[in-house]
């Protein structure tokens, strides 16, 4: 047996957006690999996930972005508006909230239409920007998943943002 910090036992799992752990699973085949939260990985098991690769969109891919509709908030193609993965995102979510109730915290990718958390941008269907809003992914964990920690990387900037996020995810 290794040796382990008795702070920070190996059954702690803490979920990642995939692309902040270096994973190419971006939309444009780009990672946004974040040094600080990889840095975790001395103490928790990051646990990657990446919703729209899931659901089976291949990387890369034709982006997709929030649109207001009568029918509510939907996740279409940028130059294809037929293109929804509305459905898929949110039935998925559905299935991944038994899953990472296991997780300790989660760590989203800002501003993505699938994980962005409140940094969303949000358009209307003449494709004019109205504001900002949660990724369509984040939206249903977050409701289902309501004491766990859950944070972009945008707020995960500096050592002092990981400790305080840390902190939380010990409680």
């Amino acid at each position: 047996m290794g040796a382990q910090s008795s702070t920070f036992p190996e059954r702690i799992r803490i979920a990642v957006s995939a692309c902040l752990l270096g994973e190419r699973v971006r939309y444009d085949g780009e990672e946004k690999r974040h040094p600080l939260i990889i840095k975790l990985a001395d103490k928790f098991v990051l646990q990657p996930f990446c919703p729209e690769v899931a659901i089976g969109l291949g990387v890369p891919r034709a982006p997709v972005q929030l649109v207001a509709t009568s029918a509510g908030i939907r996740a279409r193609g940028v130059t294809n508006p037929e293109h929804d993965i509305t459905d898929r995102l949110q039935a998925y979510a559905q299935l991944q909230c038994e899953e990472l109730q296991a997780c300790a915290g989660l760590i989203f990718k800002s501003r993505s239409p699938s994980c962005g958390l409140g940094s969303t941008p949000l358009f209307d269907e003449r494709d004019k920007q109205m504001g900002q809003t949660n990724g369509l992914f984040a939206a249903v964990l977050r409701d289902c998943l309501p004491g766990l920690p859950m944070v972009e990387e945008s707020a995960l900037a500096t050592e002092a943002e990981i400790a305080a996020f840390v902190e939380r995810v010990l409680k």
